[in-house]
């Protein structure tokens, strides 16, 4: 009986060359497909910065500066954030910090506007929502689109004492919305 021989003399030990080859494509494929992650991943991250972040109200420096960095978790918003206000009163006066925003949502307290500009109108699809107090004074304020008491229980209210208050209606279905949710729901 012949017993087959194995070349052990060959880096490959007995695997043939349609093996070889069969990996070497696996290979080529893995590094593909680790590529192609990596880009899409930097398109997502490049996306997601290009908008900024949430910067959550805290109210933590003790007192109700719009301009006290220790008053939010990320520091002051800056161009592109978002401004998330969810209890307490917020002071917006003049400052050098009125940056372009994407959106401000205020979920609850009093956001008293005095002085310089506040705009949100950076990401032309964005909305701001107002639920709970504006008292305006002084100053000019620009919002792409506002909803106001638009979720369910909300209210919103905005009193306009100074100053001026511009609605820039961008590429939405709406410029100013009252009452209940988009969705019709109350």
């Amino acid at each position: 009986m012949l017993m087959p021989s194995v070349d052990t003399s060959s880096p490959s030990y007995g695997i043939n060359d349609t093996t070889r080859m069969e990996s070497k494509k696996l290979n080529l494929s893995s590094r593909f497909s680790v590529r192609a992650i990596l880009a899409a991943t930097m398109v997502l991250l490049s996306c997601s910065l290009s908008y900024g972040g949430d910067v959550i109200w805290t109210g933590l420096a003790g007192n109700t500066a719009w301009e006290n960095g220790s008053n939010w978790n990320l520091g002051v918003p800056a161009l592109s954030d978002s401004a998330l206000l969810f209890f307490g009163t917020v002071d917006f006066t003049d400052s050098d910090t009125s940056p372009n925003l994407r959106a401000i949502v205020q979920e609850g307290g009093t956001l008293n506007i005095s002085g310089s500009q506040l705009s949100a109108t950076q990401v032309p699809s964005a909305f701001s929502r107002f639920n709970g107090e504006i008292v305006q004074t002084g100053g000019s304020s620009r919002i792409n689109a506002v909803e106001m008491g638009s979720t369910p229980g909300g209210e919103g209210a905005y009193t306009l004492n100074g100053g001026d208050f511009r609605i820039e209606r961008r590429n939405n279905d709406y410029s100013l919305f009252l009452g209940a949710s988009r969705n019709g729901s109350a």
